[in-house]
């Protein structure tokens, strides 16, 4: 970005992208849709649906590289990093509500997360969205 495209960003906009966003396009994606969610809700629903759509139009088609499942490789790493952020954040959440913020100076919550991992996967097998 040049420095005129970076001034007319907001301040909080450009601080955000700017200080240490996630490596990855999905996980820059999820950053941008849980930081701005509360001012830009219907932007950001927008987006996404519209996404939504091209990927199910453009399923098993030519207009771009589709994997196993008909849709593109960076929708197919939303869908399953979102699904991994919804249990995280239920499983945290559970967490800090049964047993407090403590919790997590016990080595539960790592044997927890690689359940999450492992449920994630199944979750995404029985909706048939990964078919490998």
């Amino acid at each position: 970005m040049n420095n005129s495209t970076i001034s007319t960003l907001p301040p909080q906009i450009c601080k955000l992208l700017f200080e240490s966003p996630p490596k990855s396009n999905a996980g820059q994606i999820w950053f941008l849709i849980t930081n701005f969610w509360s001012q830009y809700r219907i932007w950001i629903t927008i987006m996404l649906v519209l996404w939504v759509i091209f990927e199910i139009f453009t399923r098993d088609g030519r207009w771009h590289y589709n994997s196993k499942n008909g849709f593109s490789p960076s929708f197919n790493r939303f869908i399953g990093s979102g699904a991994y952020l919804l249990f995280q954040a239920g499983t945290i959440y559970l967490l800090v509500t049964f047993f407090g913020s403590g919790i997590y100076c016990t080595p539960l919550p790592y044997i927890i997360h690689l359940i999450i991992f492992g449920l994630t996967k199944l979750f995404l097998l029985a909706i048939k969205f990964w078919v490998y």
